[in-house]
């Protein structure tokens, strides 16, 4: 991916997406309170700069048994981010400050492309 530029889904082509494996971008609100880091794994990256905050997952955002789930008030997230998320809260230390997710809700973008290593420094900087 080194030298391309990364683009978001929009329209059609989005909607679609949303029903397949897809790299999706969950902002978080400035009102949270979060670790200024990043946090890579095989298949999610949390970014929190200064005036970003964000995770990418490898997901898909509407599973076909949504339906047949029960009520949550996070069922806009998908459990692939619910997972992601809930590690970073569960290695917070005691004497560290505490992390505060506040994303925005019911709002994601889908990146245009499948290919991308979460674990690669250059494709995780890719943008910033």
């Amino acid at each position: 991916m080194a030298g391309k530029l990364l683009v978001f889904l929009d329209g059609d082509a989005a909607k679609k997406a949303m029903r397949e494996e897809s790299i999706v971008i969950r902002v978080f609100h400035p009102r949270g309170t979060y670790i200024r880091d990043r946090i890579q794994s095989d298949e999610s990256l949390y970014w929190a700069g200064d005036e970003l905050v964000f995770i990418a997952t490898r997901t898909v955002l509407f599973p076909e048994l949504v339906d047949d789930q029960p009520y949550s008030e996070m069922n806009w997230l998908a459990p692939e981010e619910l997972r992601f998320l809930s590690s970073i809260l569960l290695c917070e230390l005691e004497e560290e400050p505490r992390t505060a997710f506040y994303p925005v809700p019911f709002y994601s973008r889908i990146l245009s492309t499948k290919q991308l290593s979460f674990t690669s420094n250059a494709d995780a900087r890719k943008n910033s």
